[in-house]
């Protein structure tokens, strides 16, 4: 028997797993990894907890929605928006997720929805019995008490009652009574859904001769319409052909002005470059220039405010003389005459003179208060340069002493020498440090070899003639006690190559040297093996890092 149900079908799947989901008797269907969905699908990563939710409608259709999954939902290679519901059709195809390795192949999950797809009783039965027993095997024992008879040993009815006849044959018989009547209701239900479904059918076909007829109409007016659009098209084409030849053309007259204002551009960039070198240049020179003009006009006002002064001063010193004869005179000639009214009028005469000599006075001294106040601002300016050039010699210092300065000595270098680490310090304090250990004091790295650079020299020795007295005072000192202390050293090497090492006492020397040195080209001089201290490990091998000989190690040398 074959029934038409509502459901899912799964495609283009290869392995056995069930193909099938009936959809009938459910209001709300939900697809995903979790093992609570009424559609779980565990065999793809590229699936969500809950990827999609499927809803039925009253009048007995379904929509799905796209939960806010990871990979989307697509129905008939459209992409679902999500949380909107979309109408499932008969024989859309829902696509879930995307495979891991290339997105551009098909996806993961594939169902076809079918509103009556015709199926067999069997199908449902093993779908139903599957659930059933995923169901069974959560319930609770109550349930499971209806099927003890399968799991039990068969001999439990006549243990349970022990007057009781117990034969296989009637227990068979009564499971295939069961069997037969629940296969008959089931056959009953199955028959009252058929008719219900050839119902369903029948409208569905009498709806589809209406739509056909509404389809041939709608086709005879797409075509008249379409030959219009033709029309219209043809006339919109070679309206856009005309607007391409006239755009093409501005183009090409925009490109040709871009071109015409970028050569104008760089010609103008060049001449605002060399007015800029100009303007600077002439700045300079202005600035110079200004400068002694100023110094010349300062110094010219001073000298003249001070003729001024000089002659101002003379000429009032002889008008109060004069006037004071003057005064002398007549006060003299009045008393004589004894007239009152002229000793009144001297008295006047001599008091405005004293104001205006006060007034020329007061004109001395503000012209003096103005030759102070420009002596004070040129020691003010002059102050300043003077501030701002030790202000730029300090920083300089500053830059100096953190930059070109040796980190053992702590000074500027002197004779500055670069490792292999391109580390830089003095020769002198650098060979005091190799004497000890034979690794960069900064980066501990091994040194393999050294050189002078002379450029470092050369800078710090023109930097220097910058700086204060005492400073370079101080470095002269300091360059001289290293010369001392190096040509030392120097002469302590020299007589270490020119004379071995005196042995101790109980010291023996053991030297090995290539007696046919035409014989061995590749063998060097020969090297002197003298014995440590008694009493300190020696592996045989090497030489010493203090004097540099064989035979011990520097723990027990003896010339430390």
């Amino acid at each position: 028997m074959a029934t038409f149900i509502c459901c899912l079908r799964r495609v283009g799947e290869i392995s056995n797993k069930r193909r099938i989901e009936p959809l009938e008797n459910k209001s709300e269907v939900i697809i995903g990894r979790h093992k609570e969905n009424a559609i779980c699908i565990t065999d793809s990563v590229m699936i969500s907890r809950k990827h999609a939710v499927l809803k039925k409608l009253q009048d007995g259709s379904w929509t799905i929605t796209d939960n806010k999954s990871l990979n989307g939902v697509k129905v008939n290679d459209k992409q679902l928006i999500p949380s909107q519901p979309y109408l499932l059709k008969d024989g859309d195809r829902i696509q879930l997720g995307i495979p891991p390795n290339n997105a551009s192949s098909e996806p993961v999950v594939v169902f076809q929805y079918h509103t009556c797809l015709r199926v067999k009783c069997k199908m449902i039965d093993k779908i139903s019995s599957k659930r059933k027993h995923s169901e069974d095997s959560v319930s609770s024992k109550s349930k499971c008490v209806k099927y003890d008879h399968v799991f039990k040993h068969p001999h439990s009815e006549q243990i349970r009652n022990p007057g009781a006849v117990w034969s296989p044959s009637l227990q068979m018989k009564k499971q295939l009574e069961e069997q037969e009547r629940l296969h008959q209701e089931k056959l009953k239900a199955a028959e009252k859904e058929m008719e219900e479904m050839r119902k369903r059918l029948e409208e569905k076909e009498a709806a589809q001769k209406e739509m056909l007829k509404q389809l041939q109409e709608n086709e005879e007016r797409i075509n008249l319409e379409k030959q219009d659009q033709k029309q219209k098209l043809q006339e919109a084409e070679n309206m856009i052909s005309e607007m391409v030849q006239a755009l093409k053309e501005r183009e090409q007259t925009k490109a040709q002005m871009i071109e015409d204002i970028r050569q104008k551009e760089e010609e103008a960039r060049l001449k605002l470059e060399q007015q800029r070198a100009n303007m600077e240049e002439e700045r300079k020179k202005f600035e110079e220039e200004m400068k002694s003009e100023v110094q010349k006009q300062l110094q010219e006002k001073e000298e003249l405010l001070r003729q001024q002064l000089t002659v101002q001063r003379n000429a009032l010193l002889e008008e109060k003389e004069r006037i004071e004869k003057d005064l002398q005179q007549e006060m003299e000639r009045k008393l004589e005459e004894k007239d009152k009214d002229l000793e009144n009028r001297l008295l006047k005469e001599k008091e405005n003179l004293e104001k205006i000599i006060s007034n020329k006075e007061l004109e001395q001294k503000m012209l003096e208060s103005q030759l102070n106040e420009t002596k004070i601002e040129n020691e003010k300016t002059k102050e300043q340069m003077l501030k701002a050039r030790e202000d730029v010699l300090t920083n300089f210092a500053d830059v100096m002493e953190t930059e070109l300065q040796c980190s053992i000595c702590n000074e500027l270098f002197i004779q500055a020498t670069s490792l292999n680490c391109s580390h830089s310090f003095c020769a002198y304090c650098i060979g005091q440090w190799i004497e000890k250990k034979k690794e960069c004091p900064i980066c501990r790295s091994a040194i393999t070899f050294k050189n002078r650079s002379i450029v470092l020299d050369s800078y710090i020795d023109r930097m220097v003639e910058h700086l204060s007295e005492e400073m370079k005072e101080n470095r002269k000192i300091l360059i001289e006690s290293r010369k001392e202390e190096q040509a030392v050293i120097d002469e302590k090497q020299k007589s270490l190559q020119t004379h071995r090492v005196p042995p101790r006492a109980h010291d023996v020397i053991d030297l090995s040297s290539s007696e046919d040195e035409d014989e061995d080209e590749d063998e060097e001089d020969s090297e002197v093996s003298v014995e440590g201290e008694d009493g300190v490990y020696y592996g045989g091998y090497g030489q010493c890092f203090n004097c540099g000989h064989r035979g011990h190690w520097a723990n027990g040398c003896p010339f430390r």
